[in-house]
């Protein structure tokens, strides 16, 4: 989350969860919401705004291989 702005990445990782099924049609690599404008995440506006999705993806890299250290 970055102000307004949430961006949600798919990790194609292992599902070690109880939850294989539930998220079986969630194929987007990304989602991006503006948080003041839709509150409850109904529309994605990833397309709308590349700069905001590529500055925030970027960010999140970034802090992901600190992580990984």
């Amino acid at each position: 989350i970055e102000g307004n702005w949430k961006l949600l990445l798919r990790h194609n990782g292992l599902d070690t969860t109880f939850y294989k099924q539930l998220h079986i049609w969630d194929k987007k690599p990304l989602r991006l919401y503006n948080l003041k404008v839709d509150p409850h995440e109904k529309e994605e506006v990833s397309s709308e705004n590349p700069e905001v999705t590529e500055r925030i993806k970027k960010q999140i890299h970034q802090w992901n291989l600190v992580q990984q250290e």
